[in-house]
């Protein structure tokens, strides 16, 4: 009993600092920039990002949506 005492008082007291430690350290540098609505049929399911060309690639329902990051508009509709 004493064992399961000590251990639940453990939990506890380091519980805290973990999450105060990944607060910290994850997600906290960023920050939303701009928001843009970008339309189109379908719900979005993945999304894939290719860093040299500055394309998104969205996934949706029944197609994908090509979406220049640059200019932010959509270059093409991929059925």
């Amino acid at each position: 009993m004493k064992k399961l005492a000590a251990s639940v008082v453990t939990i506890f007291l380091f519980l805290p600092i973990v999450g105060f430690s990944q607060n910290q350290s994850s997600g906290s540098n960023f920050k939303v920039l701009e928001k843009i609505k970008i339309g189109g049929e379908g719900g979005r399911d993945y999304l894939a990002f290719d860093a040299a060309a500055h394309r998104l690639y969205i996934s949706r329902s029944t197609h994908v949506q090509v979406f220049n990051a640059d200019k932010k508009e959509v270059l093409a509709d991929i059925p």
